[in-house]
Order: structure tokens, then sequence, then C-alpha cells
């Protein structure tokens, strides 16, 4: 493991290396930082080649960051994921989306909007556009990565170099492109791809078109006024939220539409779709929630519930409702904290009956199950799981820390902060662990109610502030 950085360099290569974990690609060593920041001329980050790329995973700020001013930087070839930013940020300003003609001093990136795998074993297909100075020939680098991202917002990185073409633009400055490389994807893994021009500058990652709403969440009933950021937007564009057409459509630039939302059910999740009048579309996935019945904007744990359903964490109750005062049950805590340890992608194994009061297969036994297996709990005593049992303040804080930071977790000794909670005493280091990482303040008055249950809505803030939900 190594970090990177160029600032002032000239002709700098950076060949082979692994930024941020080690030989396997698996275990996570990541720098707190980028994993190489380049602030330099002509410097090569990888390469085509065998051996060449670098693997530069799991930092905590991008993968590549580059600075304003930095030029000729190539980066070619690498296995770039898994960093908690994105995997190249060009002026280390989050995603530079696309411009017309390419005169903001950033390279485009191409975007792709097909990637088939070849059966048997027989390559890869991707078609897509690709826009930048007119008449110039560009090497366009394509990358696979799995096919479900971690968390619904996030941007396409690029894992396992597929291989490379060249494109020329015409005259307006856009080209098409349809190649078939070598490796032969997956069926549903998520292809990304850069562009480096003549200079050797290369591009961020291609995403998908659309990138953020300037509010995620509204009214069930139609009319909520709402902004789309994004790139490559086109007059003429449709706009679905859900499935269903946005009205009051306008797309005043590039990078921008106004729309009205459509009426939706109560405590949906729903994805918003982009369709140029080309055909070349984008969708942000869990876009937009339709308001739960039963938590009005006003609510206090209004913006941490909607947070917690576009995670996918939980879909509420029913009836349209989240039930945002009806107490946690220890086998929704099951679902709610593997969900926000391992991401919507994760699927438990299935039960084996471990517990006497949780029958297998049931609704919530591999969830339950699995939380055991990794240590977090050991149920609640007697072979018994006590799954529809209410989880206590003081459990919870032993159930967050645990998924955290791992089940062989041992917090500091407590010191006496809440007036309720004697120290020492069984809960005592847990409770004020989980108040020192400001996860919670306690229930007020210098208290922390260490056995009152805990209500839905306090257990949405809970989890999305342990695992930095967005």
């Amino acid at each position: 493991m190594c970090q990177g950085s160029t600032r002032g360099a000239v002709g700098t290569t950076v060949q082979g290396n692994f930024i941020g974990t080690d030989l396997s690609g698996t275990l996570r060593l990541g720098n707190s930082g980028h994993g190489i920041y380049l602030d330099s001329v002509n410097t090569l980050i990888g390469g085509p080649e065998p051996g060449e790329g670098n693997v530069i995973a799991f930092n905590s700020g991008n993968g590549v960051g580059v600075a304003i001013g930095a030029v000729g930087d190539s980066i070619r070839g690498n296995s770039i994921y898994g960093n908690a930013l994105i995997g190249i940020d060009l002026r280390d300003d989050g995603v530079t989306p696309n411009d017309p003609l390419d005169t903001d001093g950033t390279q485009n990136f191409p975007i792709v909007t097909s990637a088939i795998p070849l059966l048997p074993d027989s390559g890869t297909n991707v078609q897509g556009t690709f826009n930048s100075l007119p008449a110039t020939t560009y090497t366009l680098d394509f990358y696979a990565n799995p096919a479900c991202s971690p968390r619904p917002h996030d941007f396409l990185q690029g894992q396992t170099y597929l291989g490379s073409t060249m494109v020329t633009t015409d005259a307006s400055g856009k080209v098409p492109f349809n190649v078939n490389l070598a490796p032969t994807i997956q069926p549903g893994q998520q292809v990304t791809g850069t562009a480096t021009n003549p200079n050797g500058t290369t591009s961020e990652f291609s995403q998908r078109i659309v990138f953020s709403l300037s509010r995620a969440s509204g009214a069930p009933s139609p009319g909520t006024p709402i902004t789309i950021f994004g790139t490559n937007f086109e007059a003429g564009a449709s706009v679905l939220i859900g499935g269903a057409p946005a009205t009051s459509v306008s797309i005043p630039d590039y990078t921008t539409i106004y729309a009205t939302t459509p009426s939706l059910p109560p405590g949906s999740v729903n994805d918003v779709t982009v369709t140029d009048t080309d055909g070349t579309t984008g969708s942000l996935r869990n876009g937009w929630v339709a308001d739960f019945l039963d938590v009005p904007g006003s609510n206090q744990f209004y913006s941490y519930v909607i947070t917690l359903a576009a995670n996918e964490i939980t879909s509420g109750v029913g009836g349209g409702n989240f039930g945002v005062n009806l107490s946690a049950l220890r086998q929704q805590m099951a679902v709610f904290l593997l969900k926000g340890r391992h991401s919507l992608c994760y699927t438990p194994p299935p039960c084996t009956g471990v517990f006497a009061d949780v029958p297998c297969p049931s609704t919530f036994a591999d969830w339950i199950e699995a939380l055991a297996a990794e240590g977090i709990t050991g149920g609640c005593g007697g072979g018994n799981f006590c799954p529809t049992s209410p989880v206590l303040r003081q459990q919870m804080a032993v159930l967050l820390l645990k998924t955290e930071h791992g089940s062989g977790y041992v917090p500091p000794p407590c010191t006496g902060v809440f007036l309720d909670v004697p120290c020492p005493s069984t809960f005592a280091d847990w409770i004020e662990r989980l108040a020192a990482e400001m996860i919670t303040g306690g229930c007020g008055g210098g208290n922390f109610c260490p056995t009152n249950p805990n209500t839905r809505g306090q257990m949405a803030v809970f989890i999305v502030k342990t695992f930095n939900l967005q």
C-alpha cells in the first residue's frame, strides 16, 4: 500500500502499485485522503498494457484527485474502486458535467448507453456517444463495475479494465461509438469509460446523465417543483419519476432541468429518469421519495426517514406509513443494521434454525441468524432471540457500535456522562461511546433513558448517523 502525490512534478510515471489495499485487492488499507493527488504536468498513472495499471481502492477521498491547472495527466488502465468520493476527480470538486464542444478546460467523458456481454465468453459490446473538440482523435478506455452499487446515488468508478478504442469527432464535436472488447462482462455489470485527448489529459469516469435533485422528497400529490442536475441534457428531453411523466419540463442548459412532480403513492421510493431525443437515457435510482403519511416535513425525524427509505433500509410498515412512533423491534433491527453496514447489495445466507423462537424459514430469520453469525448479538438468552421485543436504548448502543466497529470492539471506560446511567454499569461504556461519536445526545435533561424502547423514528437517526448514509 502507498499514497501518492505529484505536486509540481513533470513527466512522472506511477505504475503497478496497490494504493489503499493489499495484493488481494480486498483488504481495506485506505488513505485518509485521496489515493493519488495530481498537481503536475504530463504524469502517467497506470497504462493500457498488462502490469502497468495501479489498484487504487478504499481511500477516504477520491481515487485520483486532479488539481486545477494540472495538464496532460493520463489515467489509464487502472483498477479504481471502493473510494469514498469518486474515482477520478478533475478540479477536485466532485463530478464535473460535460459541456458542448468541451470549452470549460476539463476533458469531457463519454456516455455509455449500452454494455452487453457477447456470450458465450465472446467479449463485450459497448455503445455510446462522445462529444468534445471538433475533428479531434481521442482514446476511449472502458471499465467494468459490479452490477449493484452499494448506495443508490453512488457514482461509478472503474474496477476492471476492459480495453480501449480510438474515435474521431466530426465537425460538430460529436461521434458515436460501437466497440467490441475482448473481456466478457457478467450480465448486469455496469460499464464506464474515460476519454484521453491528444495532449494526454484523461477525463473523469463516465456517469449516468442524472446526477442529483435539488430536493429528494415531497408531497405524494402532484405539483412539487424540482431541479434536476446532470449532463448532456438536450432540448425536448422527457422526465419520468417513478415511471410517471413529470410536468412543466424546462431545459435551460446542458446540465439543468426544471420539472414538476406527478402524483405518486405515499411512502414510495422512485427512480428519476431523463431521456434525450436521441434516445440517450439515464436514471437516478431512488431519486425521489413521496412523503410517508405519518412523517410530514415538519416531523423532527423527517430527513432521516427519507434518507433511510432512499437507501432501501426499510420501506415502512405499509399503507403509506413509516410507523415513525412505533417501537423498533429486534427483528427489524437485524435488517436495519446489516443493510446499513453492508449496503443494499447485501443478501444474508439462508437460515439454518439457530434460535428456538425464530422459525426457519420466515421473513426475518435469514437476517437474524446473519447478525448472530457476525457476533453482533447472541440473542436474548435461553436459545431465543425475542424477535418481536422492542429494542431498548441501552441495547441499541451495543448493537450499533458492534455493527459499526466489528464484533470484537470494546469501548473505552465510561466517565459518568448521563445522570441516569451509573458508571460503571453493564451498558455505560457503550452508551457513552455512542454519545462521543455524536450518534445521540441522549433523551434530554442530561439523561439517556437507557431502558426506554427506541421508536422507528429514533432508529432512523441512529442508522443514518452511524453508517453516514446520504
